[in-house]
């Protein structure tokens, strides 16, 4: 195996989840006990105006010299721009893109980077494990909610990404030379805006060099304040604002969850089916990302028309 690899990893949040950059760093390096493929370098992009000045003794620590680690220091927030920024820097032939929350098993990065010695795969994903930093509530152990977390369905073998299997951008990784600036930054969060789909829009751009591999596992902490009904219905407002930014940028593309977005007969199944049930969070996270994609979907195709009215 002679391919090399970079591993990037964004900092976007707050002083409390340095630790568990920290635990990342350490799940890392374990890993390496089991070979010794070290990486050609760990980039920290830290655009969350987060100060790490304490631990970079211990993060240096960790590698023991054995591999560079570099911190890069970005004024301009977001994940996508953090993720081109790893890229830009990044001189492995493959990148590893870590949430800092992350915990990375060992063999994963290992076993994702056979599968890139055939030139024909340009993205794989990993199965991920979600770990909860205390009791979740009763309504949230549904799929329903828990797929907006990470996903929850993934094949039993080494596979392309198709439904009902999608990408988990916490611990993805591509093949450098067909990335470079892939990550839209229309699609950037902030404090304000939950948008995502930073990595399924990479994927429908390699659609047919995307891949999942289920052995290769990780683990990430769901945080105590993503465990509300308030994070939830915003975060189906503006994952349906995200499908409207997909749907239309990539052709209108069928979208995995067509028929929640839709007015179809399914649609109306269920709808009838979580009223019957008395399901009601359930219907109001519906139609909250039923509304997010119809309102955005109204601003992009005004902006569409204003655009060819203006190239005539």
């Amino acid at each position: 195996m002679n391919q090399t690899y970079s591993i990037v990893i964004p900092i976007h949040g707050t002083e409390g989840r340095l630790e568990s950059l920290l635990n990342l760093l350490y799940s890392i390096h374990d890993g390496f006990i089991e070979h010794t493929i070290y990486p050609n370098e760990v980039l920290i992009i830290n655009n969350g105006g987060v100060d790490i000045t304490k631990q970079k003794e211990i993060i240096y620590r960790i590698t023991e010299g054995k591999y560079r680690v570099s911190i890069i220091d970005e004024k301009e927030p977001g994940l996508n721009n953090a993720r081109n920024i790893g890229l830009k820097n990044a001189t492995g032939d493959i990148v590893f893109f870590f949430d800092d929350d992350v915990i990375v098993h060992r063999e994963s990065i290992k076993l994702i980077l056979t599968h890139f010695l055939n030139k024909s795969v340009n993205l794989v994903g990993g199965k991920i494990n979600l770990i909860f930093d205390r009791p979740t509530p009763e309504w949230l152990k549904s799929e329903f909610f828990l797929r907006f977390l990470a996903p929850q369905r993934f094949p039993d073998a080494f596979n392309k990404v198709s439904k009902p299997y999608f990408i988990f951008g916490g611990c993805m990784s591509v093949r450098r030379t067909v990335s470079i600036n892939k990550f839209d930054l229309g699609l950037d969060r902030n404090r304000k805006k939950l948008l995502s789909g930073g990595d399924t829009d990479i994927a429908l751009s390699l659609e047919n060099s995307s891949f999942i591999e289920p052995k290769a596992e990780f683990s990430t902490v769901v945080r105590s304040d993503r465990l509300s009904i308030f994070f939830f219905i915003k975060r189906f407002y503006w994952q349906g604002m995200t499908d409207a930014i997909l749907y239309y940028k990539h052709n209108k593309v069928h979208l995995y969850d067509h028929d929640e977005l839709f007015l179809t007969k399914a649609f109306l199944k269920t709808i009838y089916a979580y009223t019957n049930n008395r399901e009601g969070f359930k219907l109001i996270c519906l139609f909250s990302r039923f509304l997010g994609f119809w309102i955005k979907s109204a601003i992009l195709l005004i902006n569409i028309q204003i655009n060819e009215k203006h190239n005539q």
